[in-house]
């Protein structure tokens, strides 16, 4: 079976690397071929979802997907890379994400000897931008459109390719989006300037 490995890096206005934000998708496949489908899928469902239908995404200004193959040894060159330039959308604080649970069946799953399989997933999407973050909690479209986001990757490159939670083979059977923001302070901007006074 082949395992494929989908990179989403969401590209940022400051056009630094280390400020980009990177998702990480795995999938299995009885065939080694549709990865460009794959790739494209992801790609399209990320631009409709989070851009199109509803401005999610914030201070974001090209939408990459890469697809890897999970079984071949490093240096790993991407098997596929497809892109889309998208208009950004003013930013909220870049920490402040909304999380795409997964949770798989545990007595669908495989792994290594020697290791438990990942049953869960999570996903932190964001940077967000600043009109979905006027709310205490996560408003209706946003949700929405995380949902409609999972259901759109689940079917990514089409009956061939099966979503799995984590690195371990095991299918993800269902999504959940909590009400609640999360944090994840690594996507933050490093500070370029500081106030001081002696006191």
């Amino acid at each position: 079976m082949a395992e494929y490995t989908a990179q989403i890096v969401l590209q940022d206005v400051s056009g630094l690397p280390r400020d980009n934000s990177v998702n990480v998708y795995h999938f299995t496949s009885g065939a080694n071929t549709g990865t460009e489908t794959l790739a494209t899928d992801l790609r399209n469902a990320y631009q409709t979802h989070l851009v199109s239908n509803a401005a999610i995404l914030g201070g974001v200004n090209k939408i990459t997907c890469k697809i890897y193959d999970a079984q071949s040894a490093p240096p790993n060159a991407p098997l596929e890379s497809v892109e889309v330039t998208v208009s950004p959308q003013p930013g909220g604080p870049r920490e402040v994400a909304l999380c795409l649970s997964q949770k798989g069946s545990p007595q669908l799953g495989t792994a290594p000897a020697g290791q438990l399989p990942t049953w869960r997933g999570r996903t932190y999407i964001g940077p967000l931008s600043a009109g979905q973050l006027g709310t205490v909690r996560p408003g209706v479209i946003i949700k929405d459109q995380l949902k409609a986001l999972g259901i759109a990757i689940a079917a990514a490159g089409g009956e061939g390719f099966l979503w799995s939670c984590g690195s371990a083979l095991v299918p993800v059977q269902s999504i959940f989006i909590d009400d609640e923001w999360d944090t994840q302070r690594r996507r933050g901007y490093r500070p370029i300037t500081r106030v001081t006074q002696a006191v």
